[in-house]
Order: C-alpha cells, then sequence, then structure tokens
C-alpha cells in the first residue's frame, strides 16, 4: 500500500471517530428529556371548559418545546375532594410522541400528537367537579412525582396548575389568600420546588358559584395573592404567575356526539415556561 493511500485512510478513520466520540459527548452532556405535570383544580369556582381547554393549552406548550422529546413524560392530576381523602387524581400519564416507522414518522409523530392531546382533554373532562380546592396537596403531589421521574435539578421539570389560587383545605394559606389572616397565623415554607418550574394560569378566571368565604377581586388582593402563594415554595424565583392560560387550539372543548378517548459533567437544566 502507497503511504499516501495509508495515510488518508488513517486520516478517515481518525476523523470518523473523532465524529462519533463529538456526538457521544454531545448527547450525554446535553439535558435530559423534560418532564411535565399538570394539576387542574376541579373547583366550581372555575368553567369546566377553561380547565380542559387550558389543560390542553400547556400540552401544546409543552410539545412546542426542544426538551420536551422522546423519553419525556407528562402526568395529569386533578385536586382531590372528600372521596379520595383531598388527595389528588391521577388522569393520565402520557409519553412524549416520537417516531416509531422510518417511512412515516411524520404521520406517527401527528397521531401521537393527537392522541395525546385527546387523552388530556378526555382525562380532564372525565374527572368531574369538586366543592373544594386542596391546591397545596395537589402540588406537593406533582412535585413528588416528578422527583420520582428524575428531575433532582439535571433535567427540565415543570409543574403547571390551573386554578383560581383559592386553597381551601390549608386554613392558614386560605385566610392569608383572602387577607384574613389572624394574628397566630405563620406561613411556612411548605413546597419544596428546588430546580422544578411552577406556573400558575387561571388566576383571574374564576367564578363566584362556591359556598365559600370569598371577596371581590382588586389589584391589592390580586397581588397578595400572588405574593402568598410564592412564600410557600423553597424556589420562589421559579414560580410564575399569570392571569391567563393558554387555551388549546387543536381539540374543541366541546366533543362530537359519539366519539371516545382513545459518568459525565452534569448539566443544570431550567425550563422557560
Amino acid at each position: 500500500m502507497k503511504a499516501s493511500t495509508l495515510i488518508m485512510a488513517m486520516t478517515g478513520v481518525i476523523g470518523v471517530g473523532g465524529f462519533a466520540a463529538w456526538r457521544v459527548n454531545a448527547v450525554t452532556s446535553a439535558a435530559p428529556p423534560a418532564h411535565v405535570a399538570i394539576l387542574n383544580d376541579r373547583s366550581t369556582s372555575m368553567p369546566m371548559e377553561t380547565q380542559c381547554s387550558a389543560a390542553v393549552g400547556l400540552t401544546e406548550e409543552a410539545l412546542s418545546k426542544p426538551d420536551f422529546r422522546k423519553g419525556s413524560q407528562l402526568t395529569l392530576l386533578g385536586t382531590g375532594d372528600s372521596f379520595t381523602n383531598m388527595e389528588p387524581l391521577e388522569l393520565g400519564v402520557f409519553k412524549a410522541p416520537h417516531a416509531t416507522r422510518a417511512m412515516s414518522a411524520r404521520r406517527d409523530l401527528e397521531e401521537q400528537r393527537a392522541a395525546l392531546l385527546r387523552g388530556i382533554h378526555d382525562g380532564c373532562d372525565g374527572a368531574g367537579r369538586a366543592t373544594s380546592s386542596p391546591i397545596v396537596l395537589g402540588i406537593r403531589r406533582a412535585l413528588q412525582v416528578l422527583r420520582a421521574d428524575g428531575c433532582d435539578g439535571g433535567r427540565p421539570c415543570a409543574v403547571f396548575v390551573v386554578t383560581d389560587g383559592l386553597e381551601t383545605t390549608e386554613p392558614r394559606l386560605a385566610r392569608a389568600v383572602l387577607g384574613k389572616a389572624k394574628k397566630q397565623d405563620k406561613l411556612t415554607t411548605v413546597l419544596d420546588n428546588t430546580g422544578i418550574t411552577v406556573r400558575f394560569c387561571g388566576l383571574a378566571e374564576t367564578r363566584t358559584t362556591m359556598k365559600r368565604a370569598s371577596s371581590e377581586r382588586s389589584t391589592q388582593s390580586a397581588e397578595r395573592l400572588e405574593r402568598t402563594w410564592k412564600a410557600v415554595f423553597t424556589a420562589p424565583d421559579l414560580v410564575r404567575m399569570e392571569p391567563f392560560c393558554p387555551k388549546g387550539q387543536f381539540i374543541n372543548p366541546r366533543r362530537p356526539s359519539g366519539a371516545t378517548s382513545n459518568t459525565q459533567d452534569k448539566v443544570v437544566a431550567t425550563w422557560s415556561f
């Protein structure tokens, strides 16, 4: 073999090996796939069509994020009631769409996406309503679900909370939100969201149909609600408060009659929502 040919062959091998090493390093050093939990406040103080449309809309936003990919998981929860001892309901666990057939990858993704969105809507729609809002317990369980799935700060993770923010089962927090805290009341940090984004939405999408202590909203009361909720988290800088939720565009909330539901360096991951 000529020297020039040998040199070219060795160069090619080195090049391929270098590319492969770069690919391995790029994959292993990237943040792992994201996980999401959506908690729907099932209380009648929010319209059902708002809750379910919001759950679909939040799912669509998650699907648009590059970190939500093969290996990602989305868990849908609903706040509990007296029948569940206030523990939240698990309404569905869904995997991120990913192509399974090379020849029809696009159709695969579209079909899986449609099934996921339909499952989110039907899970919400079938959960029913509740006359209580154990939001704190629901968020605690959602955070625990994400921790169990590997959300330890090295993976982008988020809890989306669809609620008007009116807690009913944690007396001190409920009074503080309404501006009726007693002198002996002292809020303590109870929710560890270290490394996990928590996004409240729907705070302005409320109606006074529940038989519970309430008052008309004002700028002062709205600010108090947001300030009170952030105070119960260990990482308030990762907590976002939004008056309205994104609404799903893929599924009409009113389902047609007869339809059915079908040892590398660690990366500190954050997810902007």
